[in-house]
């Protein structure tokens, strides 16, 4: 049998199948070559073309790269999610194996941790691989639903888009469609440190196959150590001793890793549920980050703050609301408001200047100073009816209808009817409904402001396409997006004035 060397790299500048313009080399791996390309039938949008080639003898190349192509392009061809590239196209030409697929401008994880070393000395919280995981695990869902088995994950198939907070699963360049029906390459399967024992050893695979290889993901995200560094000469994991995480995390990722499949988590859909019945540290709370501030001022400075502080929205309602107060106490009268709750206020104001030097804790936007020279305080208003002192409603971004919220209600609730049970928002008449929850999510008036929060949905609630933690309530601001599942198929605009 006589070798067959690779073909060559095709030139940036080359015009493939009279349509994709050829921009550079974005990598090897296996018995694929990927490129940039321009597409000039789509006004030159990027594109990815990923070329099937191989080496070894003149017998066998050919048909391995032939059955590569053939089966990457049906599993890619099927998939429909908005965390995996999506398939284009597949053609031939010259005999060259070409798949077409979306590109992703972004950087891979392997990039983002070197980043994060380099330029700032340590790896990622708990809390951001907590968020990561609840990003990737519905993506393992959804490909294991399908009997799709990933087999090569690792932080450089992990992509992070330059315009999206989630991350993007790429390379499925080894994919498998059913269990136990694995074609041999006559390599290694994945990618060293990161595959699983069963997967190197008899080259089977499973769906905890794919999430052995997620858990590698995220003790290397942790530590900022590579899989080999992670491991003692028994080839025993001892990563614990270089991250500093809670024993809830450590134990979920610990059942990730285990040698045996049978012994790890079966699914995505169980480590999920371990980590929203766990109380582990959340990137997102309810209220906003806080911020230290330090406020160093004269004289004039301080009187313009005051200025500012009187001056503001926030003031100015807050100052109606006394004197309001003040007038019905003077007439012995019940206390009339524009808008009115059924629910005991919770709303307390008290205004100061700071001090020289003073810190200041910031919230969000709403800037509240301290000061002990202006005493502008203002008294507490309590026992009284709450306020809603904004009028919000709901705009539904595939028909544009505008549903204004209940104004009497501190909990409204949002879902599909049926039974006969009535709900403060009925999506039943909606396009795509039937992917809503008969009681799907609850938006919470307090003291003026709105929250929103997951009742236990089969989909999930997202806000600006981050998915709400179980449990846990998202403080709205105007102009949030809130999609009623991840396809974002029941999609809405919240808005106030």
């Amino acid at each position: 049998m006589s070798n067959v060397a690779m073909p060559a790299d095709i030139y940036s500048g080359n015009l493939i199948n009279n349509r994709y313009q050829i921009q550079k080399v974005l990598g090897y791996g296996g018995f694929r070559r990927t490129y940039l390309a321009l597409d000039n039938h789509r006004f030159g949008d990027s594109c990815v073309l990923i070329e099937f080639v191989g080496w070894g003898t003149v017998e066998d190349t050919d048909q391995k790269s032939r059955e590569l192509f053939e089966r990457e392009a049906k599993v890619l061809h099927h998939i429909n999610h908005p965390q995996i590239p999506k398939f284009l196209a597949c053609f031939t030409e010259n005999e060259r194996l070409f798949i077409v697929q979306e590109y992703i401008d972004g950087k891979t994880y392997s990039e983002l941790l070197q980043e994060r070393l380099s330029q700032q000395n340590q790896a990622f919280s708990e809390a951001e691989v907590i968020q990561w995981l609840m990003d990737l695990l519905p993506v393992f869902d959804y490909l294991h639903e399908q009997k799709i088995i990933h087999r090569d994950v690792s932080l450089d198939n992990l992509i992070l888009p330059n315009d999206q907070s989630k991350p993007v699963l790429s390379d499925f360049g080894l994919v498998q469609e059913e269990e136990f029906q694995i074609w041999s390459l006559g390599t290694v399967l994945g990618k060293i440190g990161y595959t699983p024992p069963e997967q190197l050893r008899i080259g089977n695979s499973y769906p905890s196959s794919d999430l052995y290889a997620l858990g590698v993901c995220a003790i290397v995200l942790l530590s900022g150590k590579m899989p080999s560094l992670l491991m003692d000469r028994s080839l025993e994991w001892q990563w614990r001793s270089y991250v500093n995480i809670s024993d809830c995390l450590a134990s979920i990722l610990d059942k990730m890793l285990v040698e045996k499949p049978t012994q790890r988590y079966q699914s995505a859909k169980e480590i999920l549920v371990d980590i929203q019945q766990s109380s582990l540290p959340k990137e997102t709370e309810v209220s906003e980050p806080l911020k230290k501030v330090e406020i160093n001022i004269d004289q004039v400075q301080r009187e313009q703050e005051v200025a500012e502080v009187t001056e503001s929205d926030e003031f100015k309602i807050v100052e109606q609301q006394v004197l309001k107060l003040s007038e019905a106490t003077e007439n012995n009268s019940e206390l009339q408001f524009e808008a009115q709750t059924s629910q005991p206020s919770t709303f307390s104001g008290e205004t100061k200047i700071v001090e020289q030097t003073e810190s200041v804790v910031v919230a969000g936007e709403l800037v509240q100073d301290v000061t002990q020279q202006a005493n502008l305080a203002l008294p507490v208003i309590k026992n009284s009816t709450q306020i809603q002192q904004v009028t919000a409603y709901l705009i539904h971004v595939q028909t544009d209808r505008q549903i204004e919220l209940p104004q009497n209600l501190s909990a409204i609730r949002i879902g599909r009817a049926d039974n006969g049970k009535s709900l403060d928002v009925d999506v039943s008449v909606l396009p795509n409904s039937e992917v809503v929850s008969r009681t799907h999510a609850v938006i919470h008036v307090e003291a003026g402001s709105f929250y929103i929060e997951d009742e236990g949905s089969t989909n999930g609630t997202y806000v600006d396409k981050m998915r709400l933690l179980l449990g846990n309530k998202y403080r709205l601001k105007s102009g949030d997006y809130i999609c009623l599942g991840q396809e974002e198929l029941v999609k809405f605009l919240f808005k106030t004035f």
